[in-house]
């Protein structure tokens, strides 16, 4: 079989073919004479001109190899506490912890624990959960949910008017919300689930406005000072002390984040993350990032299901499900 897939690539048309050929009679299929095999190299498309019976046994081969990967539905929860300690609560009910990691913590919830730890989270104050839309995807392959608003903020000014013209904001898009990257990997055995996560939540604060940017000459209207900037409010201007740095440095931001993280869970067990503040790498200097803010647990469920989208395994038929974690 091994030789068979790598010879595929650059095995001349001829020689494919009686590969093929070989391949389907290791597998008992008759193909001697009358049976008369035909393969189109250019196509993919393989003819097979055979007695009935053959041609049962050459389908059965070909279900084999078109079989398609294990799939899954992904269900992840976002949690955000008022109180650390409620986090922390939720730690104590997960398994497999792991605090020593590029993540503050991991760890798992058997389905039972998960459903004992929403109920109280739902029942708590303070506590904001966010259920992002269910995913359905294929074993090996990467996925994306994201829960994003598109906003246009005013990043930088642009002064290449000179001195006569109003700068103009500069405006850039930015996706704010929560988003997760999910590769799941279903293992030989059919019940076990590796997860390889990155989850990251993007928040806009708002504008800087510090001393600096306030007005100082006469009584007026509270007005922000970036935003007569932006105008170009020139009496304002005249009134007040010049500002010697022409860059307004004033969107901030706060990325709370999961560093990429694999973890190995049976079928319906859950991984729960939490995601810490970071200071991302920026190429616009005038983007600031802060690194406070609430705690956050990242919640991702994986469930074999099977075409019709029904579970593949039981839950009462995986007793070890509510017991450890796989090896």
């Amino acid at each position: 079989m091994k030789d068979f897939v790598a010879k595929q690539g650059r095995a001349p048309a001829d020689e494919f073919g009686d590969d093929l050929r070989f391949f389907f009679e290791a597998f008992g299929v008759d193909l001697g004479p009358p049976t008369q095999l035909f393969y189109n190299p250019r196509t993919g498309i393989l003819m097979v001109r055979s007695a009935l019976k053959d041609l049962d046994a050459l389908e059965q081969v070909l279900m084999a190899l078109n079989a398609s990967p294990p799939q899954l539905v992904i269900e992840a929860k976002f949690a955000e506490f008022s109180n650390p300690l409620d986090a922390l609560e939720v730690r104590n009910f997960a398994i497999g912890g792991d605090q020593n990691g590029t993540n503050a913590f991991r760890g798992i919830l058997t389905p039972s624990r998960y459903r004992e730890v929403l109920k109280r989270l739902e029942a708590r104050a303070g506590v904001d959960i966010l259920s992002a839309p269910k995913l359905t995807t294929l074993s090996g392959r990467q996925a994306q949910i994201k829960i994003v608003d598109v906003k246009y903020i005013v990043t930088d000014l642009d002064n290449s008017g000179g001195q006569t013209n109003a700068p103009k904001p500069i405006i850039e898009p930015f996706e704010l919300g929560p988003a997760l990257d999910v590769t799941p990997l279903v293992r030989e055995d059919g019940v076990s689930i590796e997860l390889i996560l990155i989850s990251t939540i993007r928040e806009f604060i708002g504008y800087d406005l510090s001393a600096r940017y306030f007005d100082s000459g006469p009584p007026r209207p509270i007005t922000p000072g970036p935003i007569r900037e932006y105008l170009r409010d020139r009496d304002s201007a005249a009134n007040s002390t010049p500002d010697t740095d022409p860059r307004i440095r004033l969107p901030t931001f706060r990325i709370r984040q999961a560093q990429p993280t694999t973890s190995c869970i049976w079928d319906g067990q859950t991984v729960v993350l939490a995601l810490e503040g970071q200071t991302p790498f920026s190429k616009n200097p005038n983007l600031r990032y802060a690194t406070s803010g609430k705690p956050v647990l990242l919640f991702v469920t994986a469930t074999l299901i099977d075409p019709a989208g029904n579970r593949v395994n039981n839950e009462s038929a995986l007793p070890f499900v509510e017991q450890g974690v796989p090896k």
